[in-house]
């Protein structure tokens, strides 16, 4: 579950590129605007596979969530075709994570 849903993250996180709009995909660094979401994604992710509890996956749930509504706001910079398909399978996965 967990290896599923950090490769859909990641691929959205590595797909993206500079276009033009409200976010300035020029001289936007992304690694920094989302850097706190990835760190408590990592967290997150470490806290269940040290201690897999019910909190722990829901704590897992909410960091995804946070880093995927960040990842977000820079659909206008990405170039790819099937952005929104790859930010609904990350939605879906999320969604699918039973606690």
């Amino acid at each position: 579950m967990k290896n599923i849903l950090s490769a859909l993250l990641l691929s959205v996180f590595f797909l993206m590129s500079c276009g033009d709009d409200a976010v300035d995909c020029n001289n936007t660094n992304f690694v920094t605007e989302v850097n706190a979401s990835i760190e408590a994604y990592n967290a997150a992710v470490t806290a269940y596979t040290n201690d897999p509890t019910s909190d722990n996956c829901e704590a897992i749930k909410t960091a995804a969530q946070d880093y995927l509504d960040a990842v977000q706001q820079f659909e206008d910079c990405t170039d790819i075709t099937d952005y929104q398909a790859q930010v609904t399978a990350a939605q879906d996965a999320i969604n699918s994570i039973n606690c």
